[in-house]
């Protein structure tokens, strides 16, 4: 019962890192791709994409 217990919170603790890595990776991809829109002249470029 006591091994359970302790494999059980294991598991949970373990569970939970991985899925806050998991989120930490797609958030920094998602700035990752927004990164040259943010860049200086960004407006410009999007202006002459816009008006082709």
């Amino acid at each position: 019962m006591h091994a359970s217990v302790v494999l059980g919170l294991i598991s949970v603790v373990l569970l939970m890192v991985s899925v806050r890595m998991f989120y930490l990776a797609l958030n920094q991809g998602a700035s990752e791709r927004v990164g040259p829109f943010c860049a200086p002249g960004w407006a410009r470029r999007l202006n002459a994409r816009a008006w082709r």
